[in-house]
């Protein structure tokens, strides 16, 4: 992102805020924790041009990224079952990525589909297989790999990451969220800032949960990526077209829904 947001702030000094995030939802919580709400707001698309004048500004998500060739996004309102995971995971998904909802799904899927699964792949686990920049390092060195983690492991990675300057991303063919990446605020900070909307959910949660889905999709968004599912019993929820819209917003994603 750093080829469109650099060129940007460089030709305008005066420029307070902007955003790629595909969402307004998610936008909108970043302009009230910072204190932005009395700048004018502005849209860019990939023809225009931003405004000299101070300006919040929105250019169209992935605008300025190069053309990537086309991914299938399937969305099924369900959870999905083990055996049903297992056999979206053959020789043609690999390398695949699976984010989980919780350490013990991932203990149990390996346990139970470990030796099938290594017929075929090579596999990898939080649990099993080391840190985080191990498990990342490793699913590039072997390309026949299935990568079994949770969103909140990936999560606290590419916060590490971002802290440090460098996120970088991890290629690979298939993409499965089994899990819309919602936050349990047991952080005693984040209850108390939860505290101070009047709807704690729609004005605080759910755009973080929309902000963490944009990390995860951006970080898997490369031209070898072929496939996303995404997979949550959540999603019959008024609530999730805050991400079925999200995923609608990217150029080169045909959506299916199931």
């Amino acid at each position: 992102m750093d080829q469109l947001i650099k060129p940007v702030l460089k030709t305008y000094k005066d420029l307070s805020f902007l955003d790629c995030l595909g969402s307004a939802k998610a936008a909108k919580l970043f302009i009230q924790r910072l204190n932005l709400g009395k700048f004018k707001y502005q849209e860019i698309g990939p023809d225009e041009k931003p405004a000299k004048e101070k300006r919040l500004q929105r250019p169209d998500l992935f605008s300025s990224v190069p053309a990537q060739p086309l991914v299938n996004c399937i969305i099924q309102p369900k959870v999905m079952l083990h055996s049903e995971l297992f056999n979206l995971l053959n020789a043609e998904s690999l390398p695949a990525v699976v984010l989980m909802p919780s350490p013990m799904e991932v203990k149990d899927f390996y346990e139970n589909y470990f030796y099938k699964l290594q017929e075929s792949a090579y596999i990898l686990t939080q649990n099993a297989s080391g840190g985080s920049n191990k498990l990342f390092r490793n699913f590039e060195i072997y390309k026949e790999t299935v990568l079994l983690i949770t969103d909140k492991f990936l999560l606290k990675f590419l916060g590490e990451k971002q802290n440090s300057g460098h996120i970088g991303k991890l290629e690979t063919k298939t993409l499965i969220i089994n899990h819309l990446p919602f936050e349990q605020f047991a952080h005693p900070y984040l209850e108390a800032v939860a505290q101070k909307f009047e709807n704690p959910f729609e004005e605080f949660s759910l755009p973080r949960a929309v902000y963490n889905f944009h990390k995860i999709i951006q970080f898997f968004y490369t031209a070898k990526l072929k496939t996303v599912i995404l997979s949550d019993s959540k999603l019959t929820k008024g609530y999730a077209n805050e991400f079925k819209d999200y995923l609608g917003k990217i150029r080169n994603f045909k959506i299916e829904n199931r």
